[in-house]
């Protein structure tokens, strides 16, 4: 009787690490979020070419391909960049 107690009380604890555990995983938004604000370039531009497409946030998009151009010297997806901030407010 007491060691099924104990199997029980010993299997209930791992399934709570378990539960706690893989509850805490960030989103896509929230690791390119740190990552920018980490200044940490090489994970932002990792992160945007295998998870870009999943992004929730619609700021984070051309902002994170702000900062991957400018860190990489990408003159011209800036001046794209640029060009069309320009057109989207001429048209307004």
């Amino acid at each position: 009787m007491i060691m099924t107690i104990r199997r029980i009380s010993i299997a209930f604890v791992a399934l709570l690490f378990a539960t706690i555990s893989f509850g805490q995983v960030k989103s896509v938004d929230e690791r390119i979020g740190e990552a920018m604000n980490g200044s940490n370039w090489a994970e932002l531009r990792s992160l945007y070419l295998s998870d870009g497409k999943n992004l929730q946030t619609p700021f984070l998009k051309p902002l994170s391909k702000f900062f991957i151009s400018q860190f990489y010297n990408n003159r011209t997806a800036l001046s794209s960049m640029a060009k069309k901030f320009w057109r989207s407010i001429k048209k307004n």
